[in-house]
């Protein structure tokens, strides 16, 4: 994927000075290669991508975790990537969920878990913390954890430091934890309008200093796709993610079922890692009635891969591919290769990568409605948006743009046009210029 390059001049630094800011990005699960290749997960595409585009505007350090104690730092492209070394934290994190099955201890109370404790990247935290200083960073771009952010403002009082929200579920922890986070910030961002305004609602003491910058994600490639299949003998359902519950894959796959006894011509293909997130990650206070039917298989070690399997009669399964994890590299010919793509969430997805991916080749989309989708898709334009867990009206879609070649292309049109003008990377990447040219301009 090519890398956007915005024409803007470089950002000042905070003292207004016509030297290049220094910008630090923090994500601690990072282990990226240099130079980065064969990135499967969403926040390793968009981290790189967000370090590659703001290279020409600024001096981009990415702190990248490695397991042992070799620090060092490689350039590539306009980007250092320190290699911060992190050999204690799995087994600072292996104790801190250990404490949770222990009676009376307060790590078994869902609104403070391990994950939120700021043991949990503790090395990460003040090694990339210390080099910051070291480094003279002026801004601090933190990707999700808000754990991090006391490590940077302790050695690094005078730093910009945004918090970049991917995840509205850490909204729900302890409330009084969480604010004294906030309260350090100078700029907290969501990926979209919807993870913006549950910070607005929980958190109105630090409503002032939130907006929201969509993810960006539209592909940039012209070659044959579902608006240029004509003719094709079988219509391809494509869903792109994890095979976890939340996903809603056991909806889609009753729905498919059903749309198959009708239309015998269909076939879909499932693209992702057998990945599933114990309930505290989705459900931690189990009020969501959507997850009733399968919160049972919330967990690592339950067999949701094999519940799925369960659900396709012998006549359907032949029309049903398994294709598991690919490289994103690779995935733009399964795109090419599909003419409606469906991801029925159970959860309030804050983004959608796939979506938009998938809309940007001309692909009309079905999606549910919760979370961030109804802003990335327009109900009966780009594609339709269904009641979540649904699996009647997810039918009642599909079988819409199956039976309809022409809708398929008009909505595929449609679709195309809009991830392409309002989720380009080009316009992520602006959009983050202006924010972190505001940050040093303000005075707070």
């Amino acid at each position: 994927m090519a890398t956007p390059i915005v024409k803007q001049p470089s950002l000042q630094d905070a003292t207004g000075s016509s030297r290049r800011s220094k910008l630090a990005l923090l994500y601690p699960y990072w282990q990226m290669s240099v130079p980065p290749t064969n990135m499967s997960f969403a926040m390793d595409i968009l981290g790189h991508i967000h370090a590659q585009g703001l290279s020409p505007h600024a001096d981009v350090s990415f702190y990248n975790v490695i397991a042992d104690s070799q620090a060092g730092a490689e350039e590539h492209e306009g980007v250092r990537y320190h290699n911060v070394p992190a050999k204690f934290d799995p087994l600072l994190r292996r104790a801190l969920h250990l404490t949770r099955s222990l009676p009376g201890r307060r790590f078994s109370d869902p609104a403070r878990p391990p994950f939120a404790s700021s043991a949990y990247f503790l090395e990460y935290g003040c090694r990339t913390a210390l080099q910051m200083r070291r480094d003279d960073c002026d801004i601090a771009h933190v990707f999700i954890y808000d754990q991090l952010v006391p490590f940077v403002r302790r050695f690094n009082p005078d730093a910009r430091i945004v918090l970049h929200l991917h995840d509205h579920q850490q909204l729900q922890r302890d409330r009084d934890l969480l604010l004294g986070r906030l309260n350090q910030t100078d700029m907290i961002v969501g990926c979209s309008q919807f993870v913006t305004e549950r910070v607005r609602e929980r958190f109105p003491e630090v409503a002032d200093r939130c907006r929201a910058i969509p993810n960006g994600g539209a592909l940039d490639d012209d070659g044959p796709s579902a608006m240029t299949r004509d003719g094709a003998s079988r219509i391809k359902l494509m869903f792109v993610g994890r095979l976890s519950p939340e996903k809603g894959v056991h909806i889609l796959i009753d729905a498919f079922v059903r749309l198959h006894r009708q239309q015998p011509n269909v076939s879909l293909d499932l693209i992702g890692p057998d990945s599933v997130p114990g309930a505290a990650f989705v459900d931690p206070f189990e009020e969501d009635a959507g997850f009733d039917q399968v919160r049972s298989f919330l967990g690592p070690d339950q067999n949701y891969r094999g519940y799925l399997e369960s659900l396709i009669p012998d006549d359907v399964r032949a029309s049903v591919t398994f294709h598991g994890e690919v490289p994103h590299d690779d995935l733009i010919d399964h795109y090419r290769q599909a003419d409606v793509f469906v991801f029925p969430s159970l959860w309030d997805e804050p983004f959608g990568l796939p979506v938009v991916e998938a809309m940007s080749l001309g692909i009309p989309v079905v999606v549910s409605r919760g979370g961030a989708f109804p802003e990335i898709v327009e109900d009966g334009k780009s594609g339709f948006v269904v009641a979540r867990g649904e699996s009647n009206a997810l039918t009642e879609a599909l079988s819409r743009l199956v039976i309809d070649g022409d809708l398929r292309r008009k909505m595929g049109l449609l679709a195309r046009q809009r991830a392409r003008e309002h989720f380009s990377w080009e316009r992520y990447i602006a959009d983050w210029v202006v924010a972190y040219d505001d940050l040093l301009r303000d005075e707070r």
